[in-house]
């Protein structure tokens, strides 16, 4: 049997992902983004990989990835008329993307210590989305499970502040962020 260095085993296991998950791809005239599934038994089927350009960088060459969680908000409204009151529930959604990125990302000399593989500060993102209610969701609110994408990824600031091309980049926190969903979906 071969033993694997923990990198191998890293690139080697995020590869299979890529190649086993299905994929999507934009349109040409926008920024090329690519959606890649996991496979449900790695992680919940609202938990998507959104491969898109590095900042300042071609919009055609999506090397970035962002973990995308689908949640399904839902809001109650009342409406009263004189004979009769109606409450509907409408279903909201959200797009949560997690990423990590360089803190100036743009900057000649950031660019300049990535390229020499040397470690920069690192920033972690969160960022929330409205969809429209043609985007489909998968199950009825997966609230928690953004919320605990959000408590690793604000554990991750801390443990991991600094962002570097091989040892530390952000599909080595993308694959460490699914792991970590993966294990509490299976603890629940």
């Amino acid at each position: 049997m071969v033993k694997l260095c923990c990198r191998c085993s890293f690139w080697l296991a995020l590869l299979t992902l890529i190649v086993t998950s299905s994929t999507t791809v934009s349109s040409a005239f926008q920024p090329l983004r690519i959606i890649l599934n996991p496979p449900a038994s790695f992680c919940p089927p609202e938990v998507q990989l959104e491969c898109c350009p590095l900042i300042g960088g071609p919009p055609f060459l999506p090397l970035h990835v962002q973990v995308v969680i689908l949640v399904k908000d839902f809001t109650a409204t009342t409406t009263t008329t004189t004979t009769t009151t109606t409450t509907t529930t409408a279903a909201n959604q959200i797009k949560y993307k997690f990423d990590f990125i360089p803190r100036q990302a743009t900057e000649p000399a950031t660019l300049f210590r990535l390229l020499l593989l040397q470690e920069v500060s690192g920033n972690l993102r969160c960022l929330a989305s409205s969809l429209s209610s043609k985007t489909p969701v998968l199950s009825p609110n997966n609230a928690a499970l953004a919320e605990r994408a959000r408590i690793f990824t604000m554990q991750y600031q801390d443990n991991y502040p600094n962002l570097h091309l091989i040892k530390n980049n952000c599909w080595t926190f993308a694959w460490r962020l699914l792991q970590h969903l993966n294990d509490t979906e299976k603890d629940d």
